[in-house]
């Protein structure tokens, strides 16, 4: 019995910290409630190889492995259980900071200037982002120190710079600064992103072999001569200062310029470091003092049913507004439609909802029984009362013409072919007029329909048709597939399904057929499954709809074998040069490796190029760029 609990606890904990490191950084659960499953875990199996793990596998060919690895820190919270961690780790003196709830970042400066700077993946091989250092707040491109440095922080948005992306964001809510963050850093993301989101740097730790300190606060100085943002540091001597720092910080925790979830206490005398050592996954000599999670119980007045573009059907919990977590909320996710069920709730039950840096809390328990039971829903909520059907865990419209699954799809759609023109709020509002009710339909509209449904002039509804009719010529395969938003196929999956078809019949006969396998696309047996069904109930039927409301798919190129790579300021956008560079059929890179062909030179490169020299890659300016392109 114990060891099917065992495996249960553990599948569900990596299927949640699969769904956290999936590239989309919208979490299935919160940080409280994984926290709470995993040391459920920790009591029944403390060698669990799960504890084992940091962050992530990089799966992206962009990666460095780190000369040190970055390692997770293990957890205390209340007062009882940092007065244990303090007794059997004595030390003169104590560093205790903020802990900020960011995205953890690794940069190695050599000779003063960036050599790379890397997302912490799975704490050993990093995913290379040197490309956003110049988009990246606060994080210095050059330092004055001659040797190697390796600095480690955290990437992180200030709450007013959420607050404000969230006010203009058009009706979608981020989650909270980390996950936004997590998504402007992720490795395929424009590097513009984190400028627009006021992605920082923050330190907190740095080595080098050319520099030698006997202290933490030490090297928390150094860098803060160098001229970096530390994060906020103080020297504590006893347990006394401590508890009551950790106390301070519970009340006062969303008065900080960005989002924490705690503090850490790190023994200052780095010979501790040395005798202690480390774990195969966090420091003996550092841990995060976590904060109580803020919770409160509530009554529901009620369940809200929203729509995805999928047709996954989620509820809500509604409830009178309370202040909890420095905001008013009256609404509490549950997830799933299993999780509803699973708890049973009912208009009237008293809820402990828990909100920890979240925007949207989350439903923790029901605590009191009101009597009513949880109802399925026997329709969508949609205007069509759709059929619905469920798997035990999510609960589905049947309808593929579902009105407001319809919506987010055409949204999906545009998005992905960066049609500006049209927002979900209008796409909803034409859908909701009876005239689209098919992906078809959408794609062969009028522009007299803009100015009958949408209120448009004549020249704006002509403007945006006009640009609608060319977004669908000559689309690439690779954004055709994902247009389809079929299961798992995102843009990565997308192009390596373009990648391995190069035509759209190909890949079409191949998934028909399963003739081609899955094992080269990076698929599992179960994924290649749930890829494929999706594919005959939704994909194939989109496709013809596009097709014949007359899209054009451009085959897969192959490329020369010339791989570009780009650094400094040049006379176009960088996005401008790797349409150029692809469509001459050369590769684009964001990062120097052995496979570079070239290094383009603009104002203001350095790092990159110091790395060229040393791979003895060629090195060549913009003008023999346009010329080479012009050539091929």
């Amino acid at each position: 019995m114990k060891d099917l609990k065992v495996m249960a606890l553990k599948l569900k904990l990596e299927k949640w910290k699969s769904a956290y490191y999936d590239g989309s950084f919208d979490p299935l659960v919160s940080d409280s409630e994984y926290d709470r499953e995993l040391e459920k875990l920790r009591n029944l199996d403390p060698e669990n190889e799960l504890f084992k793990e940091v962050g992530t596998e990089v799966v992206t060919e962009n990666k460095v492995h780190f000369s040190h690895k970055m390692l997770s820190l293990d957890k205390v919270k209340g007062d009882p259980e940092i007065k244990k961690w303090i007794i059997n780790h004595p030390d003169a003196n104590y560093i205790l900071s903020l802990k900020l709830d960011g995205c953890a970042m690794q940069v190695k400066y050599n000779v003063g200037k960036v050599d790379f700077l890397a997302l912490r993946g799975d704490g050993e091989v990093g995913a290379l982002i040197t490309e956003k250092v110049p988009f990246i707040k606060n994080l210095p491109t050059e330092i004055d120190h001659k040797g190697v440095l390796f600095v480690v922080g955290e990437g992180v948005i200030s709450w007013d710079s959420f607050n404000r992306i969230n006010e203009e964001s058009e009706g979608k809510i981020y989650v909270n600064p980390r996950n936004l963050a997590n998504g402007a850093l992720s490795g395929d993301s424009d590097p513009l992103i984190c400028r627009q989101r006021e992605v920082q740097f923050v330190a907190f730790n740095c080595w080098s072999p050319h520099q030698e300190f006997t202290t933490y606060a030490e090297k928390l100085r150094f860098l803060e001569n160098l001229g970096f943002e530390v994060a906020s540091w103080d020297l504590v001597y006893n347990e006394e200062m401590i508890i009551d720092d950790y106390n301070t910080g519970t009340k006062k925790r969303k008065d900080f310029v960005f989002s924490i979830d705690g503090l850490v206490l790190s023994m200052n005398h780095l010979r501790f470091w040395e005798e202690l050592g480390e774990s195969s996954s966090a420091p003996r000599y550092s841990v995060a003092l976590k904060f109580p999670d803020e919770e409160l119980s509530v009554k529901v007045t009620g369940i809200e049913w929203t729509v995805s573009r999928n047709g996954i059907i989620t509820p809500q919990v509604m409830f009178d507004s309370v202040f909890l977590g420095g905001a008013n909320i009256s609404r509490a996710s549950l997830h799933n439609f299993g999780r509803a069920r699973e708890l049973n709730l009912g208009v009237g039950d008293v809820i402990r909802i828990c909100r920890s840096n979240e925007v949207i809390p989350y439903v923790l328990k029901k605590e009191m029984n009101s009597g009513e039971h949880f109802s399925i829903p026997i329709s969508c909520p949609c205007s069509r009362r759709s059929d619905v059907e469920h798997d035990g865990i999510r609960l589905y419209c049947t309808n593929k013409n579902c009105p407001i699954k319809l919506a987010q799809t055409l949204d999906h759609m545009l998005k992905v072919l960066d049609f500006k023109g049209l927002g979900e709020k209008q796409l909803q509002t034409l859908v909701d007029s009876g005239y689209i009710v098919s992906v078809y339909q959408f794609w062969t509209i009028n522009k007299s329909d803009f100015e009958i449904f949408l209120g448009w002039s004549f020249d704006h509804a002509r403007k945006i048709h006009s640009q609608l009719k060319e977004t669908m010529i000559d689309v690439p395969i690779e954004k055709f597939i994902q247009c389809l938003g079929l299961k798992f196929a995102g843009r990565r999956l997308s192009i390596k399904l373009a990648d391995c078809f190069e035509r759209l019949d190909n890949m079409m006969e191949a998934v028909e057929e399963d003739c081609y396998g899955y094992a080269p696309l990076g698929f599992g047996p179960v994924q290649w499954a749930e890829f494929k069904e999706d594919y005959i109930q939704r994909g194939k039927s989109l496709i013809d709809e596009l097709l014949r409301a007359g899209f054009t798919v451009t085959d897969k190129k192959e490329t020369s074998g010339v791989i570009i790579c780009l650094t400094g300021k040049l006379s176009l956008p960088r996005e401008k040069f790797k349409i150029m560079i692809e469509q001459a059929g050369h590769e684009f890179t964001n990062s120097i490796t052995k496979a570079t062909t070239y290094l383009i030179i603009g104002e203001g490169g350095g790092a990159k190029r110091s790395k060229a020299e040393k791979l003895g890659i060629e090195i060549r300016n913009e003008i023999w760029l346009n010329n080479f392109l012009l050539l091929n």
